[in-house]
């Protein structure tokens, strides 16, 4: 038989032990005989560490110590990893069912960098909340991120070679470190499909993804903005700006003001703003 590549994924974690024991069990109790499972912690003051020692003995690496932040820790964990295909799992989110088997089948030929499967955001319950529609992988297509084509990052798998060429994550990127690195895949690699569900993404308060869209939708606008999508980005921040001008009464009786603030300056930035990105 000819042995299964090795998949590594890695998990990195902040205070977040309320949920990773889930993640890390959606991960361990995959049936696959070759995976690597990576958990970077950035010193949780919770019981985040408790709970990834019980599983000490599974886990091939763990570290918990400060970090740089969510991209830094992801990118420490690729830096131990051993694996042929990658792919990173949030302390918040889980892999469903026997998915690793699929993502090794996948035809993963030299001019295959990713692919990507059905990811579903849900609730504490589990129940559906968006599942999103994919229609294109192509580099021009990930450019309208936020409007058009975009997937469940732990729905999404890449190459070795892919995470060379492209990696690693820009730290200097809170929101949009997943995007910045797929237009790099898609620049020099093919992205494909599998019509397979292959993870959940949990809604809560504290996800990022959740609390702080607009600062999502910011930060990613002034990214592709940077990759020459001027027109795209001017059209993402001219809604948002839209949206903020008209909750902006909220946002002062919330006393967030600063906040406010903070999102209106961006579509400013980009009067005239030249691509830095080649």
């Amino acid at each position: 038989m000819t042995k299964k590549p090795k998949i590594t994924i890695v998990t990195p974690s902040y205070n977040q032990g309320e949920y990773i024991e889930r993640t890390i069990l959606s991960v361990l109790s995959q049936d696959y005989p070759n995976l690597e499972y990576i958990v970077i912690d950035g010193a949780s003051t919770d019981n985040s560490v408790d709970v990834i020692k019980k599983y000490n003995d599974k886990i091939d690496y763990w570290v918990s110590e400060p970090d740089k932040g969510q991209s830094d820790a992801i990118n420490k964990g690729f830096e131990k990893s051993s694996g042929d295909i990658l792919g990173w799992l949030n302390s918040d989110d889980y892999l469903l069912e026997n998915v690793l088997e699929k993502v090794a089948n996948f035809n993963w030929t030299e001019k295959v960098g990713a692919i990507v499967g059905i990811g579903h955001k849900v609730d504490s319950n589990d129940k559906i909340i968006y599942t999103p529609n994919v229609p294109e992988l192509t580099f021009e297509a990930l450019l309208d991120w936020v409007h058009y084509s975009h997937f469940m990052q732990p729905a999404c798998f890449f190459s070795r070679k892919a995470w060379e060429t492209a990696g690693p994550l820009n730290i200097d990127l809170e929101y949009s470190m997943d995007i910045d690195l797929w237009l790099k895949i898609a620049k020099q690699f093919e992205f494909k499909k599998i019509d397979h569900p292959i993870a959940h993404a949990l809604i809560h308060d504290r996800a990022k993804n959740t609390a702080e869209r607009e600062k999502v939708i910011i930060e990613t606008s002034l990214l592709i903005n940077d990759y020459g999508a001027q027109d795209i980005a001017k059209k993402n921040l001219t809604i948002m700006t839209n949206h903020l001008l008209r909750y902006q009464n909220a946002y002062h009786k919330l006393k967030k003001v600063p906040l406010l603030n903070y999102m209106l300056k961006p579509i400013a930035r980009l009067i005239n703003k030249k691509s830095k990105i080649n």
